[in-house]
């Protein structure tokens, strides 16, 4: 997770190399996941490539307690978390995406609480944008998939599908233009951040072949209540301008 940065010290300066290795690295678990073709199939049939997809990862928790609770990351007032949200969203969308893609917008969600989803589709934003997400995916009944604080799983079936089940969220939300994280979470800021800012980095390489390409890539992080929203197109604007103000425990 990344801290709170001094602007005058930027500790991401020189780190272009290990960066190429994590993308490498990402890359390359992506083609060997076992259910890769699932992937695959679903960005297809809902046709990501016409599309300028928005993938969004909302940690909201589904009840948990414990940790989740004792650090304080529960949203406390979800009805006005999720206004907030849509007004968010659709602001970047009618200034920002229309303006670098004529492909219509369509937003993947990522999320451990079933609820969210459907306050999601209700919401302005959900009238006006098409919101998937994975069918059939299992989601823990209080958010955790793999125990907490020495609590485990007596089933390793059950162990490996929750895994499976995160692992091809994390995957489709990897393939997205624009990747949101919502709330403060970790999972986003691995393969998602890493491939989705690559593939800004590679347009603007491309020059004038890039020009032609009708695709915006960025990535972006909210506060707390949603209220704000901050986008980047590189690896290093995130890291060494970013002043989202936020610290994860």
């Amino acid at each position: 997770s990344r801290h709170r940065l001094q602007k005058r010290q930027c500790v991401c300066k020189g780190q272009d190399e290990k960066i190429d290795r994590d993308v490498e690295l990402y890359q390359s678990l992506y083609q060997r996941f076992r259910s890769r073709s699932r992937v695959e199939q679903f960005l297809e049939e809902n046709q990501f490539a016409n599309h300028t997809v928005i993938g969004m990862h909302i940690r909201a928790g589904n009840g948990e307690t414990g940790d989740f609770a004792r650090k304080n990351r529960a949203i406390l007032n979800i009805s006005q978390w999720i206004d907030n949200l849509s007004q968010r969203v659709q602001t970047y969308i009618d200034e920002t995406l229309q303006h670098h893609s004529k492909k219509p917008p369509l937003i993947y969600v990522a999320t451990d609480t079933p609820s969210v989803l459907g306050m999601m589709r209700t919401s302005p934003l959900g009238r006006s944008v098409r919101i998937l997400d994975l069918p059939d995916q299992e989601r823990a009944k209080e958010g955790v998939l793999f125990g907490e604080w020495g609590a485990v799983l007596s089933d390793g079936s059950q162990c490996l599908r929750g895994w499976e089940h995160a692992t091809t969220d994390m995957m489709i939300l990897s393939q997205a233009n624009v990747v949101i994280a919502a709330r403060p979470s970790s999972f986003v800021q691995s393969m998602p951040h890493a491939l989705v800012l690559d593939r800004a980095k590679r347009k603007k390489i491309g020059g004038a072949a890039a020009a032609d390409d009708d695709d915006h890539y960025a990535y972006c992080e909210m506060d707390a209540m949603a209220s704000r929203m901050w986008c980047w197109d590189s690896f290093m604007s995130w890291c060494c301008t970013g002043d989202t103000k936020r610290i994860l425990q």
